[in-house]
């Protein structure tokens, strides 16, 4: 029989990217990469580029008053002073359209040159600290924001809960202030469509034979270690007409270092358009909010040599750092 929990935690994995590496590790049991990264520590090795542009403030805005809590990111406190990481450079997590073909020469299991990226998703390091609060709000702006938590039983079973913002009509949710702890936060760049979640099948990719199934169609009790991950979907893509031409100049012309790279300032792109809103409720039903802006810091890709044997996990890499603005 099917291992339902097994196959519920790595279908889960898939739909929400909210959790952490760790748990991705553990929960996807992923095959070690084929990659060999300059170890965190040699900060001074790690070579960051912003391929598009940089992190910029609007020069219209004005330091934000204090209002009672602070938003943080490790022991880091986010200000309007700069930008601070809230990711590392940790995997951007790819979802394919499976619908969309890139180029129709390429190999079958050659997910990043046949098939255009759905969307990228990255965790977020996020934690609100305050006094006398009830529940957190985050409504997020020109993407999609999501929350996963997954608790064991007693009893050896679990319970999954998800929140997100797939949909225009909820561009937002909220969690309780003492449970933040339990929540695993990511954004995600794909656009919000009504129901997304629930309407939207999951694809995956087999590695022998490139097939693109479900769960269901394959009908079978052996779980597959698939190679990409994705939907079929046929609204407008996230890449513009103009930047999908590029994608396929490089793939026509097998360079794909180059390739990998010009995704990157895509994501960019997309990043550098989001901002959150983080509205706190007091006990006393006061609130107040803080707005963040992102900002994507792309990691130069110099080999395609060592592409991770799922494709999901993309060499198109960078850090996402966030500022508190003023309107």
């Amino acid at each position: 029989m099917i291992n339902f929990k097994e196959t519920l935690n790595k279908e889960l994995n898939h739909i929400t990217p909210a959790q952490s590496s760790s748990q991705i590790v553990s929960k996807s049991k992923q095959k070690k990469p084929r990659i060999s990264y300059i170890p965190r520590f040699a900060a001074a090795a790690i070579v960051l580029i912003l391929l598009v542009g940089i992190c910029f403030t609007p020069s219209n805005l004005n330091n934000p008053s204090n209002n009672g809590f602070i938003i943080t990111a490790g022991a880091k406190e986010l200000s309007s002073d700069d930008f601070a990481v809230i990711n590392s450079d940790e995997y951007n997590y790819i979802k394919f359209n499976f619908n969309y073909i890139l180029n129709e020469k390429a190999n079958s299991t050659d997910i990043a040159k046949k098939y255009l990226f759905y969307s990228f998703e990255k965790t977020l390091g996020l934690k609100i600290v305050g006094k006398d609060i009830d529940t957190i709000t985050y409504k997020i702006n020109n993407g999609s924001l999501s929350a996963y938590n997954y608790t064991p039983t007693d009893d050896g079973g679990s319970i999954t809960q998800i929140k997100n913002t797939y949909s225009k009509l909820s561009t937002k949710f909220t969690i309780n202030y003492d449970e933040q702890d339990n929540w695993t936060f990511a954004i995600n760049s794909s656009h919000p469509n009504d129901d997304f979640y629930y309407r939207n099948t999951n694809y995956f990719v087999l590695a022998d034979t490139g097939e693109v199934t479900t769960y269901k169609e394959l009908k079978t009790e052996e779980t597959p270690d698939p190679i990409a991950y994705g939907y079929k979907d046929d609204s407008t893509p996230l890449a513009t007409l103009e930047e999908i031409k590029k994608l396929q100049a490089y793939i026509s012309a097998d360079n794909m270092t180059g390739f990998y790279n010009y995704q990157n300032s895509i994501f960019k792109r997309l990043i550098d358009e989001i901002t959150i809103d983080v509205t706190v409720t007091k006990y006393d039903g006061s609130t107040e909010t803080k707005k963040l802006q992102l900002c994507y810091t792309p990691i130069e890709v110099k080999s395609s040599d060592s592409a991770n044997d799922n494709h999901s996990y993309t060499l198109s890499n960078g850090t996402i750092s966030a500022k508190i603005i003023v309107e």
